[in-house]
């Protein structure tokens, strides 16, 4: 709870200044759109991408064109 509580208030390009998450957050944007993932794992992408900086958490799939 403390670790929270000290992140309140910060982007987290300013808790994560060295991007040492972005490998985390391509991952994580590769599965939302791999149709051999279970549907737990896409989900739990997701939720990953809503923390994501805006610029990591683009998607590109056939959706976009």
């Amino acid at each position: 709870m403390g670790y929270r509580r000290n992140l309140k208030g910060i982007t987290i390009e300013e808790a994560d200044s060295q991007r040492r998450l972005a490998a985390v957050f391509a991952k994580a944007a590769a599965t939302v759109t791999d149709a051999r993932a279970g549907d737990d794992a896409r989900l739990a992408a997701v939720e990953i991408l809503g923390v994501a900086p805006i610029r990591q958490s683009a998607v590109s799939s056939d959706w976009d064109r």
